[in-house]
C-alpha cells in the first residue's frame, strides 16, 4: 500500500484571518484511505509555517505527494508560483518520490508542470486518483450524473491540526471554537461575468438532502460549533436550500452549531425564517452595485429593492448579513460609486465587503479581453493603469478603503447592541473571550 503527503503551498499572499482549508485535499485523503492506502499527513502552508526539516522528513516518508494549485479567487492570491517552485525543490533533492500536481489552476492553464509526475485539474482528480496510485479503476464520475455525488466520500477532517480547526493561521491566533468547512454543492449556474468559478466547475453538482443531513449530523457528534457552508452558492436552488434547513430544524441536528452560507442574492422571506431556526448566524450577499447599467454588465440579474427589504428582515430577527460590492466597472463614475456605498448604508448590513472589479481567468469578462491586454496574466485588475476604466487603481483603494471605515464607524454601536440581544455570529474559546471582546469591533463576520 502507498503512503501519501497532501501540499497546500504557500500563497504569493498570506490570508487574513478568515477560517478556511483545502477541502479538495481532504476529499483526496477519504478516497485514498477508503481504497486501503495511507495519508500521512496535510501541510498547509497558508495556515502553518513548516520547517525544511519537518517538510523533509514527511517527504522522505512518502511514496506519493500530491501538490494543489489553487486558483485567484478563493484565497485572494493564487499559490501557482510557490507550488511549482516547491515541486522542482522536491523532485531535484527527492528524484523518486512521484508527485502530482493538481488545482484549480490547472483547469484554468491546462499544462505539464515542469517536474511534477502527473498535471491533473480539481475538476478530475477525484475520478483519478487511484488510478495514479494503484491502477484502479476511476473513483466515481459525479460530473456526468448528478446523483453520484453521493459516492464522494466526507472529507478526511481528521488530517486538520486543533490550530486549523480553532481558526488559527500565519496572521491570526487560534481562538474559535471547533470550527470547520461543509460543502452541500458544488458550482453555480448564474450568467455573473466576473465569475472565475466556470472555469472549473461549468455544472451545477449538488449532494442529496440525506447526504447533507448526515454530515451534519457527524459534525455535531464530533462536537463541530461554528459550521462554514463552502458551496459557491448555497442558495443557487432555492428549493433544495429550504429542504436542508427543514431537516436540519427536524431532527434538532443544528442546534448547537452557528453556521455562515454565502447567498448570491436569490432568497426569500420564508428562507430566512428557516435560516434563523437552523441556526444559520451569517448570510453573505453578492450585490456588486446598486446601478442598473453596472449591474447589466455583470450579468447579474438582482432586484436590489427587494435585497434591501429582505435585509432588513434578517437583522429583525437576529441575522447577520454581509454585502459584497463591486468598483471599477468600465462605466464606473464617481456618482455610481457613491451610489453603490449609499445603497450599502441605507441596507441594514452588518459588514461589507468592497473589492475592485478583477477579470479573472475562467471569468466571461477575462475571455473577452484581447490577448494583448491579459498575455500571460492570471488576472487583472480593473483600473486606468490597465486601460479597463478612468480610475487609477490607487484611486479605487482609496475609495474602498474610507469607505469601509466610514461603515464600520457607522455600524459600531448597532454591532454592539445586536451582538448582545442575539449573541456572536460565531462562537469562540472561552479562554479568550476577554480578548475576542476587545477586538470584536473590528474582526470580520466571516
Amino acid at each position: 500500500m502507498a503512503s501519501v503527503l497532501l501540499i497546500y503551498p504557500k500563497p504569493e499572499k498570506d490570508k487574513d484571518a478568515r477560517f478556511g482549508f483545502s477541502l479538495n485535499l481532504l476529499y483526496l485523503s477519504s478516497i485514498i484511505k477508503n481504497a486501503g492506502h495511507s495519508v500521512l499527513n496535510y501541510l498547509d502552508f497558508s495556515l502553518q509555517h513548516y520547517s525544511h526539516d519537518e517538510l523533509n522528513s514527511n517527504i522522505v516518508k512518502s511514496d506519493f505527494i500530491i501538490i494543489e494549485l489553487d486558483a485567484f479567487s478563493l484565497k485572494r492570491s493564487s499559490n501557482a508560483n510557490n507550488a511549482e517552485s516547491l515541486i522542482k525543490q522536491i523532485k531535484e533533492n527527492f528524484p523518486s518520490k512521484v508527485i502530482i500536481a493538481s488545482g484549480y489552476d490547472l483547469a484554468l492553464f491546462p499544462r505539464t508542470v515542469k517536474c511534477a509526475d502527473f498535471s491533473i485539474s480539481s475538476g478530475q482528480i477525484e475520478n483519478k486518483i487511484l488510478e495514479l496510485i494503484d491502477g484502479s479503476k476511476i473513483y466515481c464520475n459525479y460530473n456526468k450524473e448528478i446523483r453520484s455525488f453521493d459516492k464522494l466520500p466526507l472529507p478526511d477532517r481528521s488530517l486538520l491540526s486543533n490550530f486549523i480547526e480553532h481558526g488559527g493561521n500565519n496572521s491570526h491566533p487560534a481562538n474559535l471554537a471547533k470550527s470547520t468547512l461543509i460543502q452541500t454543492s458544488r458550482g453555480c449556474l448564474n450568467s455573473c461575468t466576473f465569475c472565475q468559478r466556470k472555469g472549473w466547475q461549468k455544472k451545477f453538482v449538488s449532494h442529496s438532502v440525506d447526504y447533507v443531513v448526515s454530515e451534519f449530523q457527524y459534525l455535531q457528534e464530533q462536537s463541530y460549533k461554528n459550521i462554514w457552508i463552502a458551496d459557491d452558492n448555497f442558495t443557487f436552488n432555492l428549493g433544495r436550500s429550504k429542504k436542508i434547513l427543514k431537516s436540519l430544524i427536524d431532527g434538532n441536528v443544528s442546534e448547537t452549531m452557528k453556521i455562515s452560507c454565502s447567498s448570491w442574492s436569490k432568497i426569500d422571506k420564508e428562507f430566512l425564517d428557516l435560516a434563523k431556526l437552523a441556526n444559520i448566524s451569517i448570510i453573505s450577499f453578492g450585490i456588486e452595485s446598486a446601478n442598473s447599467e453596472i449591474l447589466d454588465f455583470y450579468k447579474k440579474k438582482i432586484d436590489i429593492e427587494e435585497i434591501q427589504y429582505l435585509i432588513n428582515c434578517a437583522d429583525k430577527i437576529g441575522l447577520y448579513t454581509i454585502g459584497n460590492f463591486i468598483i471599477g466597472a468600465p462605466m464606473e463614475t464617481k456618482h455610481t460609486i457613491e451610489n453603490t456605498f449609499k445603497y450599502a448604508l441605507d441596507t441594514a448590513f452588518d459588514q461589507v465587503n468592497i473589492k475592485i472589479l478583477n477579470y479573472m481567468a475562467g471569468a466571461e469578462l477575462f475571455a473577452n479581453l484581447p490577448m494583448e491586454i491579459k498575455k500571460n496574466k492570471r488576472h487583472l485588475f480593473a483600473c486606468k493603469e490597465n486601460g479597463l476604466n478612468k480610475f487609477w487603481f490607487s484611486e479605487l483603494i482609496e475609495k474602498a478603503n474610507i469607505f469601509k471605515n466610514q461603515f464600520n464607524i457607522s455600524r459600531e454601536k448597532k454591532l454592539k447592541y445586536k451582538m448582545e440581544l442575539f449573541g456572536t455570529p460565531y462562537e469562540i474559546q472561552k479562554t479568550h473571550n476577554k480578548k475576542i471582546q476587545r477586538t470584536q469591533k473590528a474582526a470580520p463576520l466571516i
